[in-house]
């Protein structure tokens, strides 16, 4: 991630200024440019680790007083930290490295798949949890349920001992970049921007994102997924698939990518409450596969109607990493080894060979931590 060197773009102050968003003016385009900036500084940090002020000079192409600028901001603010000086034998006076403190600002976490429970928990900026709560929310729904998650978010935020940079919220359903339920059959809220409402209630910014999205992003984020390609696929009373593609989650036009839980896997299968029957949710949802937990047979056949489903997807995106959230117990052996079978079947060789299918190394915290990971990227730009 590059910058734009800020004295360039102070001789003319009032220029025009494009962002992702659009052109802003002026003093607006000024603050973006500062903002972008940082991110850069913040990024480098966070993928290679210490560097010193030229070193991030070089990376970011921006000046070097640009740079020193923009650090002792970030110290100021407590993200970044100066390490001691190396002792490299050199002459002359050493660059003082500096450091990305992960444990200077906390994160309000939020789990709502499981649709029985709400799982929270307070984290530091790399995800790694400092203290949890459950709720049972059991059938509560509609604004009972809202009320429900702010005070969980409520709770955890009060136990914070450092600033808290903001409220993630990982949540079954079609979302939009504001955090509105374009779609959403479990709570009841749709049309209801939930990440305002919580804003609202807490003082806190706060960000919802479908679950799915959020654990592909915390693999990619903290798990070390080898690759820019990754689909996640969620499993819990629904089914729903995260896309990473080149770095970045894929939403679709209506913000529904990935949801693949009502693709047609069996004309003649059970009836779904979508209407219509066969639907892969029928098939492979956690009540199904703990039915099947002493099936091998059935859950290799489960296996392989996901990864018929799955082969077209991995086809046309040539996805090389498929993670599958959900109980390993359930998923590892019969039903990976008949998934990955299926899609060698279905995809060309060339698609197939190097393709890993794999449980989350995260196990069941991938969601969570994905709710870690939509405020970091969103506040700091760190991935």
């Amino acid at each position: 991630m590059n910058g734009v060197d800020e004295r360039d773009e102070a001789a003319n102050p009032n220029k025009p200024q494009r962002n992702g968003s659009g052109v802003i003016n002026g003093t607006g385009a000024r603050a973006n440019l500062r903002e972008r900036n940082t991110r850069a500084v913040l990024h480098h940090l966070h993928s290679v680790g210490d560097a010193s002020r030229a070193d991030l000079a070089r990376a970011t192409g921006l000046s070097r007083a640009t740079v020193s600028d923009i650090v002792t901001g970030l110290i100021d603010r407590g993200l970044v930290q100066e390490k001691e000086k190396p002792d490299g034998g050199r002459t002359g006076r050493p660059a003082t490295p500096v450091s990305l403190d992960q444990t200077s600002y906390l994160v309000v976490a939020l789990d709502l798949s499981d649709t029985r429970n709400v799982y929270g928990a307070l984290t530091d900026l790399s995800g790694r949890v400092i203290t949890r709560k459950a709720d049972f929310i059991g059938t509560t729904r509609g604004a009972t349920a809202i009320d429900r998650v702010a005070v969980l978010a409520a709770f955890l935020a009060d136990k914070a001992d450092r600033p808290v940079l903001g409220v993630g919220v990982a949540s079954p359903g079609s979302i939009d970049l504001e955090g509105r339920f374009v779609a959403e059959a479990y709570y009841g809220w749709n049309g209801i921007n939930l990440a305002q409402l919580l804003t609202e209630r807490l003082g806190l910014t706060s960000y919802v994102a479908n679950d799915a999205n959020c654990a592909a992003l915390a693999e990619a984020a903290f798990a070390g997924a080898r690759g820019n390609y990754l689909l996640a696929l969620v499993i819990g009373h629904g089914i729903g698939a995260g896309l990473v593609l080149e770095g970045r989650i894929v939403r679709g036009s209506n913000h529904a990518a990935g949801e693949i839980g009502h693709v047609v896997a069996d004309e003649t299968g059970l009836p779904c409450g979508c209407g219509r029957r066969g639907c892969l949710e029928t098939m492979i949802s956690l009540p199904v596969l703990e039915r099947l937990a002493h099936d091998e047979s059935g859950l290799a056949e489960a296996g392989w109607k996901t990864g018929t489903v799955l082969a077209p997807v991995i086809g046309a995106l040539n996805i090389d990493e498929v993670v599958l959230v959900a109980p390993p117990e359930l998923v590892e052996g019969p039903f990976i080894a008949s998934l990955q079978g299926a899609i060698t079947v279905h995809t060309l060789p060339a698609l197939s060979r190097n393709l890993e299918v794999r449980t989350s190394s995260l196990g069941r915290e991938a969601t969570l931590a994905g709710a870690c990971a939509v405020v970091v990227s969103n506040e700091l730009g760190l991935f």
